[in-house]
């Protein structure tokens, strides 16, 4: 669990970086798109890819965050049965006692 959080962070500060390059590069598209008229598809190309891009990161971040989800519920759900079956091995102590 530690190492998937650090390497979540680590993913971000990439994908940070990630999305300022893609801002400057749409951006001079966009630019020289304007000056040369026959860049259109490669601008539109480019901005159909960055769509694509930020569905699949978002879906990407709707995994990982379900993952953390259920492995905390399934922490929770483990810690619990412990404790359960650490009480019923105490009550058949007591019971054999009696």
């Amino acid at each position: 669990m530690q190492a998937l959080v650090q390497m979540d962070t680590a993913v971000k500060a990439v994908e940070e970086r990630f999305v300022a390059q893609e801002s400057s590069i749409e951006q001079r598209l966009k630019w020289a798109a304007g000056a040369n008229p026959a860049l259109n598809p490669v601008l539109q190309n480019f901005d159909k890819a960055l769509g694509d891009r930020k569905k699949l990161l978002l879906v990407s971040a709707m995994m990982m965050l379900n993952y953390f989800i259920v492995e905390k519920n399934v922490k929770l759900y483990s810690g619990h049965m412990n404790s359960t079956l650490d009480i019923t091995a105490v009550t058949e102590k007591r019971k054999k006692n009696v």
